[in-house]
């Protein structure tokens, strides 16, 4: 109220407190896009370990982000909370190819697959 009387125009009270929270909030969106991609990796580590397709990652977010008209952007990309969506199948479409399945991941998908089938022959006959 102070700085309301003194500087009219609110610019001292805009800098004094506007400023500093513009700022904590675009590095907060940063953090929060970062956090999101670690998200996405993880994702596709668990289902290369759950013997998923890796490559149901990014087709699942290409339908994902088809919703919204190519290219529409309204905002500056510090203000999203998300990468965007073509970040993000291109991303997974390198992190897919470059998650490269070791023996012993193979072996095991081998093991659950044919565990599975045990189970469902025993089930159904």
């Amino acid at each position: 109220m102070v700085l309301g009387l003194l500087d009219p125009s609110g610019v001292v009270a805009f800098a004094l407190s506007g400023l500093p929270s513009l700022w904590m909030t675009t590095t907060q969106y940063e953090h929060s896009r970062e956090h999101e991609r670690e998200a996405d990796a993880t994702g596709l580590s668990i289902m290369a370990r759950a013997c998923f397709r890796l490559d149901a990652s990014h087709v699942f977010m290409r339908k994902l982000h088809a919703g919204g008209a190519e290219g529409e952007k309204a905002h500056a990309a510090w203000f999203d909370t998300h990468p965007s969506g073509p970040e993000r199948v291109a991303a997974l479409e390198a992190q897919a190819k470059s998650i490269a399945p070791g023996d012993d991941l193979l072996k095991h998908c081998v093991q659950t697959k044919q565990r599975l089938k045990g189970s469902m022959k025993a089930l159904w006959g």
